[in-house]
């Protein structure tokens, strides 16, 4: 499974967030537990101190038995008690000499000190450390709840930060993938408040679109021009080899002459397909849409190419409904119809036959052009839509322009629709274009 590079920081901010909470809370207890002890033992010093003052300063009328959680006693050079409240389970212990021990007592701990007065007798001070326990034990507890809390606001706190600063890198993917998918050069990237770096590679993605976006159209209008420089010389061609063969009675010079035609036709048609696809890549091609009965077009198309069809000896089909109706351009159906049919015809054989259909459908409409002919190797459907592209032209009859399918794909997407393609080599191909209804 793939991470994204904003979920890494997160999850690499949150661990290490834990990590060095960890670090700092253990060592917040250990200086915590020294501080605390190291307090603790001089208020038991001092606690003691003052009581041998008052003591000895009242002749032992005056003493207070406890001090802010200190036990006060005063005991005989023995250790036993002669004043004061002795803490339940407290040893019986000699003078300790001065200093602070500590000891342990059943289930608790002390910290002692004793400081001596006449006659053997002494002042002793007693704390328990269960005391210093149960508060490290609450703060244990209450660091355990606080800490995944601050952990967790650090990682939200990490994410938003995080998202803030790719979230110009996410507009330059939504950018590019609208660019990708589309035909429309001229978006840019557009980001004005973002980092020095990520501002900086949005700039170099604009020019390298700026400079592609010249290059296209140069090259449309290169084709664009040469389309229409090229209408008139060969109507000038076609038009004087006619008039050549209206007055010709050799046979070696007609045929010569009606071969010209022909190809001047063919050339004609690649040259309007050429146009129409310049037009259509530079968004100039208008398309008028209204209700249309497509099986009603889908039979005028077949009846167009029925004599080349026949000339072939390839047999025409309609086997659609009746009143399918939907909003297309009546032009550019009628050429998707035309071109379906006739690269049909022209990857046949004879004795083959081309069927259509025209049907309702889930998305909206569905129209199939299938055919018995030569079909096509699977590495191949994929090709079929790019310009020029042919399987193999010496199987096709007077090989096409290889501009048909990318007329077909381009008509289908301008009306919101998909074409897809079947195919088995030897035995014929089946063309789908579904239009959104």
């Amino acid at each position: 499974m793939k991470i994204g590079i904003k979920k890494k920081i997160v999850i690499w901010y949150t661990v290490w967030m834990a990590v060095l909470c960890a670090i700092l809370l253990y060592t917040v207890f250990l200086s915590s537990d020294f501080l605390l002890s190291s307090d603790i033992q001089e208020d038991l010093v001092e606690a003691v101190m003052d009581a041998r003052k008052d003591y000895i300063g009242s002749d032992g009328r005056k003493m207070d038995f406890f001090d802010d959680g200190i036990f006060l006693m005063v005991c005989s050079a023995d250790g036993s008690v002669e004043r004061g409240d002795e803490p339940s389970g407290f040893p019986l212990l000699a003078y300790s000499g001065g200093k602070i021990e500590k000891i342990s007592s059943g289930m608790f701990d002390w910290y002692v000190y004793d400081s001596p007065m006449e006659e053997g007798s002494f002042i002793r001070g007693a704390y328990p450390i269960a005391s210093m326990s149960r508060f490290f034990s609450s703060a244990f507890i209450a660091a355990l709840i606080l800490l995944p809390i601050a952990v967790f606001l650090a990682a939200m706190g990490g994410y938003f930060i995080t998202k803030r600063a790719l979230r110009p890198m996410e507009r330059m993917v939504e950018t590019a993938n609208s660019i990708a998918n589309g035909t429309d050069l001229s978006k840019r990237m557009d980001i004005e408040k973002a980092g020095y770096e990520i501002k900086e590679l949005a700039d170099t993605f604009d020019l390298m679109l700026s400079r592609l976006e010249l290059s296209f159209k140069r090259e449309r209008q290169f084709t664009s021009d040469a389309s229409h420089e090229l209408r008139t010389p060969v109507a000038v061609i076609r038009a004087h080899a006619e008039y050549a063969l209206s007055h010709s009675n050799e046979e070696s010079t007609r045929e010569a002459l009606t071969e010209i035609i022909d190809q001047v036709d063919r050339m004609a048609r690649l040259i309007e397909q050429m146009l129409a696809l310049a037009r259509a890549d530079g968004g100039s091609q208008e398309l008028r849409f209204e209700q249309i009965d497509l099986g009603e077009l889908a039979q005028i198309a077949i009846a167009s190419l029925k004599g080349k069809a026949d000339e072939y000896g390839v047999s025409l089909f309609f086997e659609g409904d009746e009143g399918v109706v939907a909003k297309v351009d009546e032009t550019m159906m009628t050429r998707l119809f035309i071109n379906l049919i006739d690269n049909g015809i022209c990857y046949n054989r004879k004795g083959g036959f081309v069927k259509v259909s025209v049907s309702p459908c889930k998305e909206g409409v569905s129209i199939c052009v299938w055919d018995n002919g030569i079909g096509m190797p699977p590495d191949a459907t994929k090709r079929i839509w790019d310009r020029f592209y042919q399987v193999d032209p010496s199987r096709s009859r007077k090989g096409s322009s290889g501009l048909g399918l990318t007329m077909v794909q381009w008509i289908a997407s301008a009306h919101n629709g998909s074409c897809s393609v079947e195919s088995v080599e030897g035995l014929g191909s089946r063309f789908t274009v579904v239009i959104k209804g």
